[in-house]
């Protein structure tokens, strides 16, 4: 009797045990724990890392966030040198409010969202570095502070070359449409036809008579 109540003491322990560990892997641990990170990889992978120069179309990503009903707010500016009346931003694709709460921060590599953005720029770009852009990321439980920032210069898109008939200039377009139908030959060719058959009705009428 003793042997099974020390038994059934064991398994409730174990028992309780598992339970505070399924339970510690769910809950959020205390402190802010989230960051973002830029990134160009053409095959993206869930090591964090930033990359200061991208192209007009990368990847954000977000780790370790906790568990929550939150989304992020995602903001793109120009900076200097690129930042003047003459240059503009625009976001022309990707999420400015993703979800990054699906599962409690799990350390470094916890990948809680990645989004991919489309820039589109106006303005001349600096001859070196392209255009300055500043990210601003507000997320609540970021590391440190609920905004995070990254700076990073991003290349223009390539600019797409016009195929069809309706982008040509005047010069493109032809100035005289191919002929169709007869033409001078077929005129030509049509009278001779015309003409022996004359001859040969003018040639039994007279067989006739």
């Amino acid at each position: 009797m003793k042997r099974l109540f020390l038994s059934v003491i064991l398994s409730i322990t174990l028992l309780a045990s598992m339970g505070v560990s399924v339970y510690a892997a769910d809950v959020n641990p205390a402190g802010n724990n989230g960051f973002v990170k830029v990134s160009n990889e053409i095959m993206p992978d869930q090591i964090p890392q930033n990359h200061p120069h991208v192209s007009c179309k990368f990847d954000v990503e977000f780790y370790n966030y906790d568990k929550n009903n939150n989304k992020a707010t995602v903001k793109f500016e120009l900076q200097s040198p690129t930042a003047t009346d003459g240059h503009s931003l625009q976001v022309v694709s990707g999420n400015l409010n993703p979800f990054i709460g699906g599962d409690a921060a799990g350390g470094g590599q916890d990948l809680d969202a990645r989004e991919t953005y489309k820039l589109k720029f106006t303005g001349t770009p600096h001859t070196n570095q392209s255009y300055h852009v500043k990210l601003t990321v507000e997320a609540p439980g970021s590391k440190g502070n609920d905004k995070k920032y990254k700076v990073f210069w991003v290349e223009p898109c390539a600019e797409t070359t016009p195929d069809v008939l309706g982008d040509q200039t005047s010069d493109e377009i032809p100035k005289e449409l191919p002929q169709t139908g007869f033409g001078l030959t077929g005129v030509l060719g049509l009278s001779g036809l015309v003409a022996a058959a004359g001859y040969v009705v003018s040639y039994l009428r007279q067989k006739r008579s």
